[in-house]
């Protein structure tokens, strides 16, 4: 099936919760080269994307905080990582007199892949935010125009309306369907806030609302006048959006210039709490939002990013409140870009995956274990490079927190950096510099 460009019939895949949603493209060599008007069927959006003209890539894997899912062929699931709060969808839980669920004590972990409650989806979302135990985390998938979330609903990040607040701060590993919300194209969440794409192109969002407070329904979020969303990512704490004439409009938290604006002097974080355009922003077809940086890719190919220079704003790295071009390889195109809390990765159309950013747990794939065990060096990149011994070229990447993972040609999914599914392990044997297979 090929969905041309267009904005009722875009079927916008979901990487991750502090990710965007992924769009393949035959691109130009440069950003350079002279803008054409594309013709209609060269610039395709397929769900979950590949190549024109391709099957859809399956596994479609999604990484969230420390938790992953894949989509598999059939459109059933699989998740496995950490699950204090439900985020997996099916764990050992207690049901409580009032129908509430209780966890029988320690933090749930699942090493093998579980299949969630929700059988089917046709996209998904996962995130999370912070790198404790604690910090919340959910899952969210769409089934036939509908958004069923699950996991932490200390902010409403779940959609399950006022009376949940009673609940909240339990686990909810059980799929429960968003609250009034109208039929959807694409949903992200990071944990603490959620918003969807309806399929006129409305952005809908609830739980934190930047500046105005918490909302446990969705509510419509203003976007730029006469503008509609073709692909939403959300990060930490901002929000970006593709606009259907591939201009990208952010909103939440500036601290690091990941909004695509200076601050002003009086105003440290310049929180903006509407949709407001990246100024000379332009021909834009994905968007991907870490923590604190942004990155978008073109419609000729160049990937632009702006904030935090190393991903998490580190003292004496140089933040780009304004996007500058990554330098990746000019050869061939990119289809796809994706961000973790702290890094970022870009997949060529020939297979290779290059990423950037942070590199402490051994997510950009590169590098030497630290002797005292607690880091890999170096410990960041600001220059992308490339990711050694997968097996195969790649034909999807997703990035959760701090690891990557890539389905490659052969249809196995492989990871690398701190590996979800050896969270139980001591230091230092969870982190994987070498990428490792994944079984279902």
């Amino acid at each position: 099936m090929r969905n041309v460009l267009t904005r009722r019939n875009v079927r916008a895949g979901v990487l991750a919760g502090i990710a965007g949603c992924l769009y393949v493209a035959a691109c130009s060599d440069s950003d350079n080269a002279a803008p054409t008007t594309p013709d209609a069927g060269k610039f395709d959006v397929l769900q979950p994307p590949s190549l024109p003209d391709a099957e859809p890539v399956r596994p479609w894997v999604v990484g969230g905080h420390n938790h992953v899912c894949a989509l598999l062929e059939d459109d059933s699931l699989r998740c496995w990582g950490r699950n204090a709060f439900g985020e997996l969808g099916n764990p050992p839980v207690i049901t409580e007199a009032d129908g509430g669920y209780a966890f029988d004590g320690a933090t749930v972990f699942s090493w093998q892949p579980l299949r969630p409650a929700m059988t089917k989806a046709s996209a998904i979302a996962l995130g999370g935010l912070g790198q404790w135990p604690q910090d919340p985390a959910a899952t969210c998938v769409i089934n036939e125009g509908r958004v069923f979330c699950w996991g932490a609903d200390t902010s409403g990040a779940l959609g399950r309306g006022p009376e949940s607040e009673a609940t909240a701060t339990r686990p909810h590993p059980e799929a429960a369907l968003v609250q009034q919300l109208p039929p959807a194209e694409q949903v992200v969440t990071n944990g603490e806030s959620s918003c969807a794409i309806s399929n006129v192109g409305e952005v809908w969002c609830w739980g934190v609302l930047h500046l105005r407070g918490k909302a446990r329904t969705p509510q419509q979020i203003p976007l730029p006048s006469g503008h509609t969303a073709t692909q939403l990512s959300i990060g930490q704490q901002h929000i970006c959006a593709v606009l259907e004439d591939k201009t990208v409009a952010c909103w939440g938290w500036n601290t690091f210039g990941q909004l695509g604006r200076v601050k002003a002097d009086a105003d440290p974080d310049g929180v903006t709490p509407f949709p407001t355009l990246v100024p000379s922003l332009r021909d834009v077809l994905q968007i991907a939002t870490g923590s604190f940086a942004t990155c978008a890719l073109t419609q000729f190919g160049g990937v632009l990013c702006f904030g935090a220079g190393n991903g998490y704003g580190e003292p004496g790295v140089e933040a780009h409140p304004l996007p500058h071009r990554m330098s990746l390889p000019e050869d061939h195109f990119i289809t796809q870009i994706v961000a973790g809390r702290y890094h970022m990765c870009a997949l060529l159309s020939i297979g290779d995956v290059w990423c950037w950013a942070s590199n402490y747990e051994g997510e950009l794939g590169f590098g030497e274990f630290d002797p005292d065990g607690s880091r890999f060096t170096p410990e960041y990149s600001n220059v992308p490079v490339k990711v050694q011994r997968l097996p195969l070229p790649a034909k999807a990447i997703a990035a959760g927190s701090s690891f990557t993972c890539a389905t490659l040609e052969d249809h196995n999914v492989w990871c690398w950096g701190d590996d979800p599914r050896a969270a139980n392990e001591p230091r230092p044997s969870k982190r994987e510099l070498r990428p490792r297979k994944i079984g279902f």
